[in-house]
């Protein structure tokens, strides 16, 4: 999986346009705009089979379970194996490299934007800092 040479501006309007939206599950949550980060960047959806598959938190762990993962990060890390993306440590990750934090006690996955990554969360998008990253896989 390679980057696409326009993938800044890419990454950018996805970014733009996740401000702007509500979280909601099986469309628009840590999994999905995680999916989305990477197809701005990559060209690649990983998302095939869960959007629109969920709509709650119990519906949600049926579909990570149907993917062959018991939480979040098991299925980041079995989707990174499956597409040949390298997990990394977090302090080396750069922007649009996808990280797992612990987010408000829950598992999250985002993007890496610099120092912070952003996060679907209820809220909206949310900025955590480095120090919270757990995890982190290199896109491209």
């Amino acid at each position: 999986m390679k980057r696409l040479p326009d993938w800044e501006d890419r990454l950018t309007a996805v970014l733009a346009k996740s401000f702007e939206r509500r979280f909601e599950y099986g469309a628009f949550d840590c999994c999905l705009f995680a999916c989305e980060c990477i197809e701005a960047t990559t060209g690649e959806d990983l998302s095939l089979g869960l959007r629109g598959s969920y709509a709650d938190t119990v519906s949600a762990a049926l579909a990570i379970r149907r993917a062959g993962a018991g939480d979040v990060e098991m299925l980041a890390a079995s989707m990174a194996v499956r597409h040949g993306l390298p997990e990394i440590a977090p302090a080396v990750a750069r922007q649009g490299d996808i990280v797992l934090s612990g987010w408000d006690g829950v598992m999250a996955l985002g993007v890496c934007v610099g120092e912070d990554a952003l996060l679907a969360t209820q809220p909206g998008l949310t900025a955590i800092p480095m120090h919270e990253w757990l995890r982190a896989w290199r896109i491209g």
